[in-house]
């Protein structure tokens, strides 16, 4: 029995034959990529209309009734914002993939399955790229020159301020910035006028691509202004906890430790009731943003040596975060402007923090310094 979209569909043709359910987002020759206990992706193709060929990303989302339909709700808006910022044939914009699609199937037991489709977009992880030895062609743009990394990484907080801006009185926060999650790509590379020691030689500063991927926890607020939009009212109306998987839904933020504000890995002894719980923000976002750019810059993540090892559990990192007495330490060989701008973005005081605009006009002004220096030499 076929998948229909709000209808009953045959639990074992889900989970033996995903195309069933990814021909009702316009994907078919779904091949699996990876699963966890909430989401599997596919790679797959755009069936019909203008795209058709195209390669795409599918995915099937699982989870509370709350958080699916929130979920609808903000792809429709994203869907909308993506049209309208036009584009043509660019596989990503604002930031973000371009969505092709999503649809609500309803499975035998009553549980829900969100299905989405949108562009794949070519390039390299930025975990990758992170990786001593990467033989990526990011990875050999990112050594030609020392602006580069720092263009790289004003290019990264480029894309987070777009994604930031994309829905329209509104401010969408990822909540989950992390390198596995950002997928970089050289736009282009000139020759550079001086010794052929130079090698290779590329321009300076290079120019990025940078998309972020994985929105499986991205939520909308209300913008600055108090503009509150039937996403950002149903948002504030499905706060809900799910005891069964322990998860709890927006409004309490989330992250990956180590790479999340302290304020989103607050210990569950001393974090309060749901209601209670500061809401997901974009400063939160930008504290991210700061640490995944300290580890592009200086190879180590901006803690002191007493840190968690990269993995642990959110319990160890809280611990971490609230006893020790300096937990941020920046690298010392950073330029002085360049830590100035990541220790105002990691900031404990959330309202501290400079936008992902500010991080980015900040390191494109070094970026170009650095580049009109090593000219000059």
């Amino acid at each position: 029995m076929a998948c229909e979209p709000k209808r009953a569909c045959s639990a074992e043709v889900f989970v033996v034959d995903a195309c069933r359910c990814a021909r009702f987002v316009n994907v078919y020759d779904a091949e699996l990529l990876s699963e966890s206990a909430r989401s599997r992706v596919f790679r797959g193709v755009v069936a019909r209309g203008s795209l058709a060929g195209l390669p795409c990303v599918y995915k099937e989302f699982s989870g509370s009734a709350a958080y699916l339909r929130h979920h609808d709700a903000l792809l429709s808006a994203l869907e909308r914002a993506q049209a309208n910022a036009g584009g043509g044939w660019r596989g990503a914009i604002s930031g973000l993939p371009r969505m092709y699609g999503h649809a609500l199937v309803t499975l035998p037991d009553a549980t829900e399955l969100l299905c989405c489709s949108y562009a794949w977009v070519e390039g390299t992880s930025l975990a990758r790229v992170l990786v001593d030895g990467g033989a990526s062609e990011a990875r050999r743009v990112l050594r030609a020159h020392p602006a580069n990394a720092l263009s790289l990484a004003a290019a990264i907080a480029r894309a987070v301020a777009a994604m930031h801006d994309v829905l329209p009185g509104q401010v969408l926060v990822h909540q989950d910035i992390k390198p596995s999650n950002i997928v970089v790509s050289p736009l282009f590379a000139m020759p550079v006028k001086g010794p052929a020691a130079v090698s290779p030689p590329l321009a300076t500063p290079a120019a990025w691509d940078c998309t972020l991927i994985d929105i499986d926890l991205a939520y909308a607020v209300p913008a600055a202004d108090g503009v509150s939009g039937e996403l950002a009212a149903f948002g504030r109306a499905a706060t809900v906890r799910d005891s069964m998987v322990r998860e709890v839904f927006c409004p309490v933020p989330h992250g990956t430790p180590g790479y999340a504000a302290p304020e989103c890995v607050a210990d569950e002894s001393t974090s309060g009731p749901v209601g209670v719980a500061p809401g997901p923000a974009s400063s939160s976002d930008v504290f991210s943003l700061a640490v995944v750019i300290h580890e592009l810059l200086a190879g180590t993540l901006p803690y002191s040596a007493s840190q968690p090892e990269p993995g642990s559990s959110a319990q160890a990192w809280a611990g971490f975060l609230q006893a020790a007495e300096q937990p941020i330490a920046l690298d010392p060989n950073l330029a002085p402007e360049v830590s100035e701008l990541l220790a105002s973005a990691l900031s404990f005081d959330s309202s501290a923090r400079p936008a992902a605009r500010v991080l980015a006009e900040g390191l494109e002004r070094t970026a170009r310094c650095c580049a009109r220096v090593l000219a000059s030499e």
